[in-house]
């Protein structure tokens, strides 16, 4: 745990320890209150091979078969979106929003709207609570649709001095 919690606050927060409070805080929250949604996703910025998913993956081990991990903007924001609907923690890996207006309100909603539609192939779309926490890794620069007053966000631009060292 202590490796973990060092790459969070070194890595993950660049050294900052109001922003690692937050973080683990974030996290507590995923594990303690999982049905309350707080309303900020965590969006890491930072070169390949930083760490980003190591934080993520680590976390959303401990809910199973609730969280979910992707890489594709289809599965985080497509019409069939079943798979969210029992999510707890979803890991948005090198998805990033890119402009797309349509697809802006889906993934504000994802990280605030206490009900969602969801919808499996075939089947009617029905309304579901959603417990999801967001988080969302990325190279790219413009990862999210977040102007100067956004509130859904918290963007870390992760270190990268650990980036591809095998050895840390």
């Amino acid at each position: 745990c202590s490796l973990l919690l060092k790459h969070i606050r070194t890595v993950v927060c660049s050294g900052d320890l109001s922003l690692y409070e937050w973080v683990l805080d974030w996290a507590a929250d995923c594990v303690q209150d999982p049905g309350e949604l707080k309303g900020t996703a965590i969006v890491m910025r930072g070169k390949e091979g930083t760490g980003k998913g190591t934080f993520a993956n680590t976390l959303g081990r401990l809910f199973g078969p609730h969280y979910v991990h992707l890489i594709d903007t289809n599965h985080l924001m497509g019409n069939f979106n079943a798979h969210l609907m029992e999510a707890i923690v979803v890991f948005a890996d090198e998805i990033t929003w890119g402009g797309n207006v349509k697809n802006q309100g889906k993934l504000k909603g994802l990280v605030t709207e206490p009900q969602l539609t969801g919808e499996r192939k075939g089947i009617d779309a029905v309304q579901y609570r959603n417990y999801a926490h967001v988080i969302i890794a990325s190279n790219a620069e413009w990862v999210i649709p977040a102007g100067s007053n956004s509130r859904r966000w918290l963007v870390l631009d992760v270190d990268d001095r650990h980036a591809n060292d095998r050895g840390y």
